[in-house]
């Protein structure tokens, strides 16, 4: 499952949801920094004083001022160092009571104590305050105790956890664990820690009975699990990969392993996340190795999941990552959280905000007391078996170096004193006039609400059994059929009748094509006609049979048999406007036109590399064309030559091109060198530079976009994803805008698009999709809200392409050019909106019939009004001047006068 909202909690109330993030400018980085190549060490650690990071010999750190950002000249330029260990270090640690104490551990055995003097480090140390020895071998983890003062454990692959008194530097326990330790965590109250060892153990362990309660299962991957714990809850969070060697981030309750509340899986990358948790706020970030973006989530306690916020892109990798205490953050900015991202040269400073529309008060609603460098507990009290909870400071800058209790008891005795200050204190609200402009901050587009509906499992094809290469589409379909490219020998391919979901039989039959099916596609005009694309170089047309259910054996007798390639195929792709015409690319480096009735091609186009993807244009005439020598070219399929050509993406994966309709534009979703994932938008007009390359994500799934002409939306997953993007394609900068991104519970294997007229219209669907599990096909909808639903839309519904072809193959070979064929998706008997009647909107009172029945029931004139209040006015000379006049029902009477009533003219 992959972490994701419920429908019915879309709209959660939090204060975080709406949390945004933004890497500091470039020159508030801390540049020029040389940190260690090692991908297995935890490199980075902060107080709020100093930042550390371990040094490109791996056995130093570096320290660096928190305040000592930008290029480093003069007395800057030399980063002092701690010479700490004679190899390789894997973890640094500063304490949580102390802004200049820091832990580290290596590959030596050893876990050292390090004291930086209080006005920073000026020269390199050498010499540590303790040296813990015990250890048989490599110490991966080591961490201070979050309640009580100077305690430390650390974890070894010596499969043994210890415990320090870091006052006397005496071991004081040791624990046998059953694999070799790769991360722990202590939970809130510092009392039990949860160890993840290299045999996908989880274990719990009481340091001061030193005995481990619980051990289960973890994750099922072989690469490394990481801990945080949840706060003060009996959870804590871990990340890790499964079997698929899929990260997972996973919910576990610490009084019960035997099965995780939650194991969620995130994408198919291959970076360890390293989870880090912010006890105030409740928020969960997730950064990988490698990965440019950190992922947010908020942790819901009562309903025991994660919910996904804002993820935080950025196009360099990371190498480590961790959270500046809460104590440094700029408050006043509303800055909730800051993560420090260790990359190959630099620390990139990301602040994550809540927006708030006046910052001149403290925002105690996002920044309640937070942990203190006060220690719950001495290290004395600890042992001897205590147990205590974080002393707490406010980060109101107001009152910040103030205790929390001293605060608490002044209230207590001055309530009264503070109670009028803060009357006094308190600004007059500032009432805005409604005339007032505001600016307009989203942007207006009929397709911004567009939400994905997945339908009931009762609908979906399972049992699945999906083969093919990361660089094939695995899944097509057409208004009829749903085909799969199936595992095993003989090339087979697996086709179901769209309307007739089910639990795959194991004796199902299949299309057996005899040679490994590379590519495969349906007729968009004929829906039984199949071409399959294979490895032994040639293409077979088939003709699927009305009665495939019933089949007892696998189908081989094909219509017809291509042969002209010389090498294996990569994409077979039907005409969009010629029937039975047929265009194939292959390893050969050749494009191939059919007349899917003939055994030869009808034309060759000669490539300069193979190619890993091809689109049509809007009438067939031309081919975008992406070549494996990283190239974007257009082909004219009449004339054989290459019409345009331009660079595209610099990365090595497979690049997949999309011709967007009629618009004279093509979009291309590939790589960047640093495994980024983007999309470049050309004007084949002006094809030599995009008009825009826009920046996904750091993922390895190669990427499926898909455009429907109809509303200029993309539709974009990749392989491993659980998410599928949609944005809107405009003619002006920056062309490409984000409307939102549908969620789903498990990675996509492949994606399939059917044609827009097989769309309920009814319920306003823009788009029905199969997506292709490892295990099952998966329908789902895509809609959009509307009002007046009961009305054709025919503002977002305009004639869209039909299933009739507008060109026979001998009418396309001879030149001949037309345009598809749009059909009206207006339902018989259905009103259109632009046809609707205008809503006549009533007011909720009709003001001038009430006040003409209030002068009905009134029996009194304007001389006994008059007469009524001169007498009153008589009396009030005679009572002190300090009273008040009151309004009197029974002498004025419940009554609305007009204007003219009072005319001046009468006086």
């Amino acid at each position: 499952k992959v972490i994701q909202s419920k429908m019915s909690k879309r709209f959660r109330a939090s204060a975080y949801r709406h949390v945004t993030s933004q890497a500091h400018k470039k020159e508030l980085w801390y540049t020029d920094i040389r940190p260690t190549s090692s991908n297995d060490a935890s490199s980075i650690t902060a107080s709020a004083k100093n930042v550390a990071v371990t040094w490109e010999n791996g056995s130093s750190i570096g320290i660096l001022k928190i305040s000592n950002v930008g290029k480093r000249k003069g007395t800057n330029a030399n980063v002092p160092r701690i010479h700490a260990h004679s190899s390789q270090i894997y973890d640094i640690n500063f304490s949580p009571f102390s802004e200049d104490h820091i832990l580290s551990c290596s590959d030596d055995g050893t876990v050292k104590l390090w004291e930086i003097p209080e006005e920073g480090l000026t020269e390199d140390l050498s010499n540590s305050s303790l040296t813990l020895s015990g250890h048989k071998r490599r110490v991966i983890c080591c961490n201070w105790n979050p309640i009580a003062e100077n305690v430390g454990i650390s974890g070894s692959t010596d499969k043994t956890v210890k415990l320090w008194d870091l006052n006397t530097g005496d071991g004081v326990s040791t624990v046998d664990v059953s694999g070799q330790v790769q991360s722990f965590t202590w939970n809130y109250f510092g009392n039990s820690v949860v160890i993840a060892t290299n045999d996908k153990k989880l274990s719990i362990w009481d340091p001061r009975e030193n005995n481990i309660s619980l051990t289960d299962n973890g994750h099922n991957g072989v690469k490394p699990t990481k801990l945080t714990w949840l706060g003060n809850t009996d959870n804590f969070a871990s990340t890790g990969f499964n079997k698929y060697r899929d990260r997972q981030v996973g919910l576990w309750d610490s009084r019960d392993l035997s099965k995780a509340i939650l194991m969620n899986t995130i994408d198919s990358s291959t970076g360890i996340i390293n989870p880090m948790y912010d006890l105030d706020t409740k928020l969960l970030f997730l950064a990988g190795k490698g990965d440019g973006s950190v992922r947010v989530y908020e942790y819901a306690e009562n309903e025991q999941q994660f919910y996904e916020l804002q993820q935080f892109t950025h196009d360099t990798g990371s190498k480590s990552t961790c959270l500046l205490p809460k104590r440094a953050l700029d408050v006043m900015n509303t800055e909730v959280a800051r993560v420090l991202k260790l990359t190959s040269n630099s620390v990139i400073p990301v602040s994550f905000t809540v927006p708030r529309k006046s910052k001149k008060k403290f925002a105690s609603d996002l920044f309640p007391d937070s942990i203190s460098t006060v220690p719950g507990l001495s290290t004395v009290d600890w042992f001897d078996g205590q147990n205590g909870e974080p002393n707490f400071m406010s980060l109101d800058p107001a009152t910040r170096d103030v205790d929390i209790n001293s605060i608490e008891s002044n209230n207590n005795n001055n309530n009264n004193n503070n109670n009028n200050e803060e009357e006094e204190e308190e600004p007059e609200p500032v009432v805005e006039s409604r005339k007032l402009k505001i600016p307009k901050i989203v942007r207006s587009s009929h397709f911004r609400h567009i939400a994905g509906e997945p339908v009931m499992r009762n609908k979906f094809f399972e049992c699945i059994k999906p083969s093919g290469s990361g660089e094939t589409e695995p899944i097509q379909c057409n208004k009829d059929y749903v085909g799969v490219i199936w595992q095993g020998a003989s090339g087979r391919v697996g086709v179901f009748n769209v309307n007739n979901p089910r639990r795959v039989s194991a004796k199902q039959a299949l299309i057996e094509c005899g040679s490994t099916v590379q590519s495969f596609a349906f007729s968009n005009f004929q829906t039984d006609i199949l071409a399959t694309g294979l490895e032994d170089a040639t293409i077979k047309i088939w003709k699927i049979p009305q009665n495939m259910k019933d089949l007892t054996t696998n189908h081989t007798d094909c219509n017809t048999t291509l042969v002209g390639h010389y090498s294996k195929l990569l994409q077979v792709l039907f005409h969009p406007t010629a029937k039975n015409v047929l265009l194939s690319t292959s390893v050969d480096e050749t494009i191939k036109l059919w007349d899917i009735n003939q055994e030869n091609a009808k034309s060759t186009v000669d490539l300069t590399s193979p190619a890993w993807s091809t689109s049509f244009s809007y009438n067939g005439e031309q081919a975008a064309v992406a070549n494996r020598d990283k190239k974007i070219r257009i082909y004219d399929l009449r004339s054989n030559n290459c019409v345009s050509e331009t660079n595209g993406h610099t990365g090595s994966k497979s690049t997949r091109v999309c011709w967007l309709g009629n618009r004279q534009k093509i979009i291309s979703a590939g790589f960047k060198k640093g495994s980024g994932r983007e999309l470049k938008l050309f004007d084949n007009r002006k094809f030599d530079t995009p008009l825009t390359s826009f920046h996904l994500d750091q993922a390895s799934g190669i990427m499926t976009p898909y455009y429907d002409p109809d509303t200029c939306v993309l539709y974009l997953t990749g392989k491993g994803d659980g998410t599928i993007s949609y944005y809107e394609i405009v003619d002006d900068d920056p062309y490409i805008h984000l409307l939102s991104k549908y969620v789903t519970s498990t990675p996509a294997v492949g994606v399939a698009y059917q044609p827009k007229y097989t769309c309920d219209v009814k319920k306003v669907e823009l788009l029905r999709m199969f997506k292709l599990t490892t295990s099952a096909i998966e329908p789902t909808y895509f809609s959009v809200p509307r009002t007046r639903a009961e009305f054709f839309q025919d503002d977002i519904f305009p004639p869209t392409l039909s299933s009739s072809p507008t060109l026979t193959s001998d009418e396309f070979f001879n030149g001949v050019s037309k345009e598809p064929k749009l059909i009206d998706l207006c339902p018989k008997g259905m009103e259109r909106l632009s046809d609707a009647p205008e809503i006549k909107r009533k007011s909720k009172y009709n003001f001038a019939a009430e006040i003409e029945k209030a002068d009905k029931k009134s029996s009194l004139t304007r001389d006994g009004v008059m007469n009524k209040f001169f007498d009153k006015m008589q009396q009030f000379k005679e009572d002190d001047d300090e009273e008040v006049i009151t309004y009197d029902k029974e002498m004025f009477g419940e009554q609305n006068n007009d204007d003219d009533d009072w005319s001046d003219d009468d006086w």
